[in-house]
């Protein structure tokens, strides 16, 4: 049976090199966040995965999204955001969550680019809470852009696409589509990542060539793949193999490719994955010198909403006009007095691996609406109908007439 490559590419980071990042596994609530994150990045995988196809998100995004939207949180609307983003009870994550961010965002010498950016837009007429503005800015270094949302939407939208643009070097050129941000729309918190790097040892690009590879059901398409020997981390787990390819001389992010046992296929693996095994598989890997490795290239691009996806793990009550509790929000509302909720959480990530490195970008924003606003109704009048004049005091019908055909009922 031949082997099925796998296509996704999982970001470890690691503390590795001559002058590695500031934090490192030496910081107990740091780690304690990444796992956390890891945790709800193979939850969230599986939940997109189950449709089946190419997939490349980055739930680190949608993480920080979303622990930005927590802090407004309140009641089970918070608790199951918690238990969705695998938060440890009563142990601080917007303080480590940040530092983490700060860190990825540091200038350490370091041979890669690794961008995380959050922000956001908040409609003038709210009195947003201090408290949630306070930790969204020292802990994420998300600043409130306080804009007339409702009274220009499509501005609002504009302004939004071009800061992830900006953020992602125009790998996300627009990830609000026309009409995501409207009348409803209070809030918008968004988070946008960047990351390019040049392979610690680049492939020729004449050792690049079409080779085959195999899909689930058996078939065989050829690929252009890339083929180098190189200095590899290997690691194994259960029902699968991975290789871990590094990124610059110090080697402080890898891309692991996690490879199915002949036995098994990549729906299996998925399945079976959990975070704790595969840290565990990943931190136990050895390194290994002339490693000859065939990668396919590839470029891909993920457009995703993931409103069903984050109710099936276990928040529904985010997406509810009626049970979500942002209460936290707004400046001294009361518990589920706040009138918002999630409208959308929209996601879209872009990957580009070819023989100098890997190019990759992500959003999410998460849009908050408002359950006073009512869309305006629309009754379009466009086939043959009665009208009447009617004296409201009385009831009394003054005049009455029916048309079938207005272009031929003009004045006499």
């Amino acid at each position: 049976m031949h082997a099925r490559p796998l296509l996704a590419a999982a970001i470890l980071l690691s503390a590795c090199g001559a002058e590695p990042r500031e934090v490192t596994a030496a910081d107990p609530e740091v780690a304690r966040v990444a796992a956390e994150n890891n945790a709800f990045t193979l939850d969230l995988h599986k939940a997109l995965a189950a449709e089946g196809g190419n997939l490349f998100h980055s739930p680190f995004s949608a993480n920080a999204a979303l622990s930005m939207t927590w802090a407004g949180a309140r009641g089970t609307t918070a608790d199951e955001m918690a238990d969705v983003l695998h938060m440890e009870a009563d142990a601080p994550h917007h303080g480590p969550l940040g530092g983490l961010i700060r860190d990825l965002n540091g200038e350490h010498r370091r041979a890669y680019t690794l961008d995380v950016a959050n922000r956001i837009w908040g409609h003038d007429s709210y009195t947003w809470s201090s408290e949630f503005q306070a930790i969204n800015a020292d802990s994420y270094d998300a600043p409130m852009v306080i804009t007339d949302i409702k009274g220009n939407p499509e501005a609002t939208r504009t302004e939004i696409n071009s800061w992830v643009a900006d953020v992602t070097h125009d790998k996300i050129p627009e990830l609000l589509a026309a009409g995501l941000i409207d009348g409803s729309t209070a809030m918008v918190l968004v988070n946008a990542i960047y990351f390019k790097a040049d392979w610690a040892q680049a492939f020729e690009e004449k050792d690049t060539y079409a080779a085959p590879f195999y899909r689930l059901d058996g078939s065989s398409v050829d690929v252009d793949t890339m083929h180098g020997e190189m200095e590899v981390a290997i690691a194994s787990g259960e029902g699968f193999s991975a290789a871990g390819l590094p990124y610059g001389e110090d080697a402080e992010v890898r891309m692991w490719v996690l490879l199915p046992d002949e036995d098994s296929d990549l729906p299996s693996l998925e399945a079976s994955l959990d975070a704790a095994s595969l840290d565990a598989a990943l931190n136990g890997a050895g390194i290994r010198e002339e490693v000859q490795v065939a990668l396919p290239k590839l470029e891909l691009r993920t457009q995703v909403n993931l409103n069903q996806p984050l109710a099936d793990l276990g928040m529904p009550s985010a997406f509810d006009p009626i049970e979500a509790d942002f209460s936290g929000m707004i400046e001294g509302a009361p518990a589920g007095g706040s009138d918002l909720f999630i409208g959308d959480v929209v996601h879209e990530a872009y990957v580009k691996i070819d023989e100098r490195g890997t190019e990759a970008a992500a959003a999410t924003a998460v849009i908050m609406n408002d359950t006073a606003f009512e869309e305006p109704q629309v009754f379009t009048i466009d086939r043959p109908f009665l009208f009447l004049v009617r004296d409201e005091l009385s009831g009394a019908i003054l005049f009455m007439g029916r048309i079938e055909d207005p272009s031929t009922a003009s004045a006499q």
